[in-house]
């Protein structure tokens, strides 16, 4: 049972979830994207794929997918076009950091709706390359958002439940790629943007992490006794992205209603429970700290209740054009000179709550030093390629 394969983690859902799972979607919502033109970025990872599995089953006018793992787009395309035959599939191997890729997808799939979902997920490694956070998850979504704002599509941006917390390079990243894609939100163009909470059978996160950890042998790691985090299924996930589609106004930003966030120590026990139940053997938790923070999900209180039941809404204002151009222009700079630390610091001044941390400070300045001098440091693979 491979610990990185959504589907071995869906009979746990109901298990480890505590709640009853969210139903979102209704029956005209299962014919939403009939003889529609839908592009998804990001197709290749769990979220992205389990999303074209959904629409493909709605005879859409044409299914469009892009990314950048070539192998897992081919996977997802053969798969698709057993089970649906004749679907209209087009599938794009290409770079969402790259606007020449966005570009030809946009005018390529020519489509009714924009589904972007590609982006860095990876807490630890975005702290150590903030460069290719800020290049995939901030000038991918700009690339992403102009481009369907010119074909006149729908566009909707998934996000992470740390957006607004901003204390990793991750969740400074993130809020920035929002406001980003809101930018172009012109007369007749309608950005959202959805939250999408720890998703539980996906193909990493925390409860995969666990589950990984769980199957070696080892410890389960708990960052501290009081962290929390939101849990949503794969289901839920997708049901939310496409009802965000149906009922959503321009510069909305959505996420499901899921209640208290589950302290990751219950989490941990509903695991190991499980595990003696499947035979497998029993590994200790271990908690890294007493003091109190870790994981929490956003604030209850940004968020106000939605016509549509379990889905809380949240309404976002056009950013200032100008003087967001100016941050990406001196980010563009930046990134071109592989200046780490100038992208830190960019960073922060777009998004003001934001300080980076002394990891990502000290692979900055080592990847800054790099770029500027290699002779000084011992030939390696720069950090800020």
């Amino acid at each position: 049972m491979p610990a990185s394969s959504g589907a071995s983690l869906r009979p746990l859902s109901r298990a480890l979830l505590a709640r009853d799972e969210r139903h979102l979607l209704s029956p005209e919502d299962g014919r939403r994207f009939r003889g529609q033109r839908v592009l998804i970025t990001g197709a290749a990872g769990s979220l992205g794929g389990a999303l074209a599995r959904h629409i493909a089953r709605q005879h859409p006018a044409q299914l469009a997918l892009l990314d950048l793992a070539d192998a897992a787009l081919v996977r997802l395309e053969l798969t698709l076009l057993e089970r649906h035959p004749a679907l209209a599939l087009d599938v794009v191997v290409g770079d969402v950091t790259r606007a020449s890729d966005v570009r030809h997808a946009m005018r390529t799939a020519r489509p009714d709706v924009v589904f972007h979902l590609a982006g860095t997920s990876e807490v630890s490694a975005a702290e150590r390359a903030v460069c290719t956070a800020v290049r995939t998850n901030v000038f991918g979504a700009l690339h992403v958002a102009r481009e369907a704002s010119l074909a006149g599509a729908r566009l909707v941006v998934g996000s992470g439940p740390d957006a607004d917390a901003v204390g990793t390079v991750l969740a400074a990243t993130r809020r920035l790629a929002e406001l980003v894609s809101l930018c172009p939100a012109a007369s007749g163009f309608r950005p959202l943007i959805v939250r999408i909470d720890e998703v539980l059978d996906g193909s990493n996160g925390v409860v995969p992490t666990m589950l990984a950890r769980l199957c070696a042998g080892r410890p389960l790691l708990v960052p501290t006794a009081h962290a929390r985090v939101p849990l949503i299924t794969m289901a839920e996930a997708v049901a939310l992205l496409v009802k965000a589609d149906a009922v959503g106004r321009r510069c909305d930003m959505f996420r499901l209603d899921t209640g208290e966030p589950m302290l990751l120590v219950d989490v941990a026990e509903r695991l190991l429970r499980w595990a003696g139940d499947a035979g497998l053997k029993r590994v200790p938790v271990r908690i890294a700290s007493e003091t109190r923070g870790g994981a929490a999900g956003p604030e209850e209180d940004t968020f106000s209740a939605s016509p549509s039941p379990s889905l809380r809404v949240r309404r976002e204002r056009t950013p200032d054009t100008s003087a967001m151009s100016r941050i990406l222009r001196a980010m563009r700079h930046d990134l071109r000179r592989r200046d780490a630390l100038a992208v830190l610091a960019s960073l922060s001044a777009a998004v003001p709550p934001y300080r980076p941390s002394r990891t990502a400070r000290e692979v900055a300045a080592v990847s800054t030093l790099y770029a500027i001098s290699p002779a000084i440091v011992r030939p390696s693979p720069p950090l800020c390629a």
